[in-house]
């Protein structure tokens, strides 16, 4: 009954855009943004908005779509905020030239058929994927979001991709044959940038030494859930960073969003200095940018961090049960890789820098990472010859 609802309702959104498109004339320098579903103003999205408000401030007229009750506080007001689901929201998309996701969409997603005129570019969210997914995870998906992928990929202009091996799995298992755009992930752009600014903003913010090492502590989600699968004995692990790196280290904490109510559950005390719970901060991009060390498991935010060059160690408890299964063995990435704390603090121990950057040297040659921090001008250079 209820995916027969859904369909009826897509159905009839699909007519009216068919009636409304004739009357509506796309403009050729809107573009509008959604990520995440309509629900948070981040990722890929936000830094390619963010490169147009800055290098091309009067040239194009952004729009950002956020569902009831997600629009963020701290949305620039150069962007028109549009409520998902409104007349008013309809109208706009449907006159944009350019539509900007990180997601998989359908009509039921959109609440539009997109028309023939306009562009769609997935940017997805990430530039390397570890975890399977797509075709490649179907026993794991839902026949709606499948229903999902298949639109999507029927409709999409141009893919965003980090690296040789992340365009290879578009064309082999996310039923993508159109045109990819081999230019890096625009929310990796910040990784090549002088970042000082906002560390010190953000010390400042949480009362944190300036001269502090940040571990950012971000495990991912995974079934079934279980509470030990992520928790971590700071104080060991404290003590063994201040002896390796030499300076007063603070633990951020970013949970997936899967677990954030069970936060309470991992007997982490946020009320100490050096522990700050960053699970609700609204750009992870920005944490990993100011984060001196990264601790993680199955996250791809792994590949995004290397590209500062500072260590990632993986601690993973469940490597032989996780449900969804990876493209690469844990064992063939260049991260330190720990199945139990004691064996975390064993690699802390033995950490040699150079031997870690030769690692990312060869492991980044090897996916063919086209991360060089110009994602988003290229992204925008498309745009522009679209236009044309």
């Amino acid at each position: 009954m209820k995916d027969f609802l859904f369909d009826f309702l897509t159905r009839g959104y699909s007519v009216i855009c068919i009636l409304l498109s004739p009357f509506i004339k796309i403009k050729k320098n809107r573009i509008l943004f959604w990520s995440w579903g309509s629900k948070r103003y981040d990722c890929n999205p936000r830094y390619i908005s963010d490169y147009i408000l800055e290098n091309y401030p009067d040239d194009f007229e952004l729009y950002w779509c956020f569902k009831k009750g997600c629009e963020p506080k701290n949305i620039d007001k150069r962007i028109k905020v549009l409520r998902w689901g409104t007349f008013h929201y309809l109208i706009r998309a449907l006159s944009c030239k350019f539509l900007i996701s990180n997601t998989r969409n359908d009509i039921g997603m959109m609440l539009f058929r997109k028309r023939k005129h306009q562009k769609y570019i997935m940017t997805w969210h990430a530039g390397m994927s570890l975890k399977k997914v797509e075709k490649d995870a179907v026993q794991s998906l839902s026949k709606g979001y499948m229903k999902r992928c298949l639109y999507d990929s029927s409709i999409a202009d141009l893919f965003i991709s980090g690296s040789r091996f992340q365009s290879k799995l578009y064309r082999e298992s996310y039923w993508y044959n159109g045109e990819i755009l081999e230019c890096g992930c625009p929310r990796n752009d910040i990784m090549f940038c002088d970042t000082d600014s906002f560390k010190k903003t953000f010390c400042e913010e949480n009362n944190l030494d300036i001269d502090s090492i940040l571990i950012l502590y971000a495990p991912t989600f995974r079934m079934p859930f279980k509470i030990d699968d992520y928790s971590l004995n700071w104080d060991t692990v404290k003590d063994l960073i201040k002896g390796k790196f030499g300076k007063q280290p603070v633990l951020l904490i970013r949970l997936h969003p899967n677990i954030a109510k069970y936060s309470n559950d991992l007997s982490f005390d946020y009320n100490r200095k050096d522990i700050v719970d960053v699970t609700m901060y609204g750009d992870m991009q920005r944490l990993l940018s100011i984060a001196d060390v990264l601790i993680t498991d199955y996250s791809s935010s792994m590949f995004d961090f290397s590209l500062s060059n500072k260590p990632c160690f993986l601690l993973v408890r469940d490597e032989n049960k996780y449900d969804r299964g990876t493209y690469l063995g844990l064992s063939e990435l260049p991260f330190s890789l720990a199945n139990t704390e004691i064996e975390l603090r064993e690699i802390i121990s033995n950490f040699n820098n150079e031997e870690y950057l030769d690692k990312l040297l060869c492991f980044n040659n090897k996916i063919g990472s086209f991360e060089r921090g110009e994602a988003s001008a290229k992204i925008i250079d498309w745009i522009i010859s679209q236009n044309k």
